[in-house]
């Protein structure tokens, strides 16, 4: 299937060669419209069912990328989707989470990628 799109430059795989979850739309990108093919889900490894819409008003959406040195459980995008909910607690598996889980005495980071500067909670 063939349709017309906008690349989402900070929309990519995740540590473990998946698709990081959707954010807000609509994202803001200023990319140039482009025919894209997508390929049924059994004949590929990526597979993606939604898509973001894209937006360049002021109702945008900026698309905060996270990439981590390692990620034991779910995926660095754990830290943005889900800044808003809380867990009840430390072994309340009912949210996605992130972790170094099972680095010990090694130097590990996460580093977010955003168009300016803005504070993180």
């Amino acid at each position: 299937m063939r349709a017309r799109a906008r690349r989402v430059p900070a929309w990519r795989t995740d540590d473990q060669d998946v698709v990081t979850p959707l954010q807000q739309s609509p994202v803001r990108t200023e990319e140039p419209l482009e025919q894209v093919t997508l390929v049924p889900s059994a004949a590929a490894r990526l597979r993606i069912t939604a898509f973001p819409t894209a937006g360049s008003g002021p109702r945008a959406h900026e698309w905060v990328s996270c990439t981590a040195s390692f990620s034991g459980v779910d995926s660095p995008q754990a830290l943005i989707i889900n800044s808003a909910t809380r867990p009840s607690g430390s072994g309340d598996h009912s949210v996605p989470r992130f972790t170094w889980w099972d680095r010990t005495g090694t130097t590990e980071w996460v580093q977010y990628e955003t168009a300016a500067a803005r504070l993180l909670e």
